[in-house]
């Protein structure tokens, strides 16, 4: 059975990278309740206005150490650092300088206790996850006390009174959540994700009040074609474009190839056509000048399929019983992919629960 999905060329519009590039660590509130600042794993730091609903500033955080914290100071300057190294930020000026003391690094309150999906509270109350096998990753607790805030491993959110009960949930985001502020009015909350968006939601009624996300999406597999006219990419949704050079313009065309990021993109011997490796478990031909998807490979069958949500010892152990059962437990994951020179013939190789060696199929 094979899937396609077409997406019409008019539709697909390139554009700058505007938001975070990756997973959102950190999250701040300004002492006016208008800004808010964040910043992810690539030391990425972008200041929102929130009233004006758009980026008031943004910069790269200097070196290759991860940032540790950010925080807006009494003196209303950004202050940003890492282990070594310490930053401001003045709104007035829009000028960036290296700072005279930095940010303690950001930790979850000592109040709370994570264990698997349940949270715990210094306390002794305790609130369970929706999902036996859904971690908590991060809880916070409001300045007044009223609210309790706690996000988990696929992005679900609990709102809960100060008692820790659960007042409402929402599954907003698709990654875990990493950090959770409220402002200092503490009429609001900033929820930050990996999946690259801060949610902002309005105490007590538990309302979304904005979503700030990027505009574009990391391209994770790139390929030139042959003549050099044309290139395609892959993106961390699933997407296979291809833009094609001519005299005047860019022409760009796109697919829905799979369902989670491409890893791999190869253009066969015909431009119009690429070899994809998705984590999806596939392997994908598609056709750029029909929009779709030609065919798709399983790098394994839907029986034998272990899914990531059940317990990773449980999946090792069992992908140690032996040779039969070791040939049906596959990760989600096709890395690489390849096509002959003739266009006939495709490889792709895949990866294994609990084992070091990858598979091969052509």
């Amino acid at each position: 059975l094979i899937t396609t999905i077409s997406l019409n060329a008019q539709d697909v519009v390139p554009v700058i990278q505007s938001g975070h590039s990756g997973s959102i660590m950190f999250v701040e509130w300004d002492k006016t309740g208008r800004y808010i600042a964040s910043a992810d794993d690539n030391n990425e730091i972008i200041i929102y206005d929130i009233i004006a609903g758009k980026v008031f500033f943004r910069t790269k955080f200097p070196g290759k150490k991860l940032v540790t914290g950010i925080r807006f100071d009494d003196d209303g300057l950004l202050y940003a650092s890492n282990t070594d190294y310490a930053i401001s930020f003045d709104p007035s000026t829009l000028k960036t300088s290296e700072a005279s003391h930095g940010v303690p690094p950001k930790k979850m309150s000592a109040n709370f206790k994570i264990k698997n999906s349940s949270l715990k509270k210094a306390d002794g109350r305790t609130l369970f996850n929706n999902s036996a096998y859904t971690k908590f990753t991060y809880a916070a607790e409001s300045d007044d006390r009223k609210y309790i805030i706690a996000g988990d491993e696929n992005g679900g959110i609990y709102f809960c009174n100060n008692e820790m009960i659960l007042q409402h949930y929402e599954s907003l985001h698709s990654l875990p959540i990493n950090d959770i502020s409220f402002s200092k009015q503490g009429n609001m909350v900033a929820i930050a994700s990996a999946d690259r968006s801060v949610s902002i939601w309005r105490l007590p009624n538990y309302k979304l009040e904005k979503r700030l996300i990027p505009r574009s999406f990391n391209i994770s597999a790139l390929s030139a074609s042959a003549d050099s006219k044309s290139f395609a990419f892959g993106d961390e949704l699933g997407y296979a474009y291809k833009i094609t050079f001519a005299i005047d313009k860019l022409v760009c065309e796109a697919v829905d190839a799979h369902d989670g990021q491409i890893n791999d993109i190869q253009m066969s011997a015909n431009s119009c056509v690429a070899v994809t490796a998705g984590s999806d478990n596939s392997a994908s031909v598609v056709d750029f000048e029909n929009k779709k998807v030609l065919q798709k490979f399983k790098a394994q069958s839907s029986s034998g399929k272990v899914k990531q949500v059940f317990d990773i010892k449980g999946i090792q152990e069992q992908a140690m019983k032996g040779n039969d059962a070791k040939d049906n437990m596959y990760d989600e994951n096709v890395y690489s992919v390849a096509v002959s020179p003739d266009g006939k013939y495709l490889a792709y190789s895949a990866g294994k629960w609990g084992l070091a060696d990858p598979i091969l199929k052509y």
